[in-house]
Parts: C-alpha cells; structure tokens; sequence
C-alpha cells in the first residue's frame, strides 16, 4: 500500500483501491494464491503511471514559506484546521498542511480515530471519490501511526477534491 500511495498517488487511483482492497482482504488473498496476489499487485504497481505529489505534499510543513502559516494551523483549534482543509481560497500546500495537523494527535488538534473520521467527512464534503476515501482510511490504519507514510495516505484525496 505505501508504493501505490507514496509512487502512484493521482496518476491512477483505480490502481491504488485495487492494492488496497487485494491487500486487507484475506479472504482474496488466500483464494487466490498469496504468491499470485503478490505477483499480479507488483505487475500492476509497476505498469501503473507514477505521481508523487502527495510524498511533496507532505513535506510542504518544512518549506520555509509555510513555515508561518504551519505554525498558526498547527496552533489552531481542531475546527479551524477542518474549514482550513476546504477552504477554495488556500493552495494547495497549505491545506495539505491543515489535514496533516488535523490528522496528528498534538495540542488541540483532532488526533485519534474520531479526529481521522471527522479529517474524512471534511473530503468527503469536497467531493473525493468515497471508494478512495475507503482506500484511504484503509491505508492509514494499516501503516505505522504518524510515519511518513501514514501522512502521505491522508494527503493524497487533497488531489482529488473539487477546488
């Protein structure tokens, strides 16, 4: 799943749901073959166009240029971190900034499962794909909490909003 969110990302969607549903459901896998799950995944993450804007997106807090206004998301309360996700009028950088405060349990932001459902509903309400959405909560929950990763799965319906 970290290949398909952190290499693939926009580039193909239909091919991260399809990494994500074949590696959390065990019962595919076993009909299948795990040996031939894994084969036919790494064909199809391989054939698979590549876009790592949600791995640059991560990173977007550190860019010296953001560094104020990650400092003010980071300080904000967990509601203003959510309207700061879809507000039209930010870029793109600073919402992925918002989402990953949002996302991180620290200080007054969300955290914790209730903080990612609330983090979903706030795409959801953007329009991203709810089949996406599934891929994401999925992923985040199967990646190690607050690694690179993990961020990365939540930054990437960002791409997929309607702006």
């Amino acid at each position: 799943m970290v290949i398909a969110f952190e290499d693939v990302g926009v580039a193909n969607i239909d091919t991260i749901i399809a990494v994500v549903a074949a590696s959390s459901d065990a019962a595919f896998r076993k009909s299948s073959g795990n040996s031939h799950t894994a084969v036919y995944l790494a064909r199809l993450l391989a054939a698979a166009p590549k876009d790592r804007s949600a791995n640059y997106l991560v990173g977007a807090k550190d860019y010296p240029a953001l560094a104020n206004f990650a400092r003010r998301i980071r300080d904000a309360s967990a509601e203003v971190m959510l309207l700061a996700v879809g507000d039209k009028t930010l870029s793109l950088p600073s919402k992925a900034i918002s989402a990953l405060f949002a996302a991180v349990p620290q200080g007054d932001a969300i955290g914790g499962r209730a903080g990612l459902d609330q983090l979903l509903g706030a795409y959801r309400e953007q329009g991203v794909p709810e089949d996406l959405l599934d891929a994401t909560e999925i992923a985040g929950s199967r990646t190690r909490s607050r690694s690179r990763s993990w961020y990365r799965s939540f930054g990437l319906p960002l791409r997929q909003a309607k702006r």
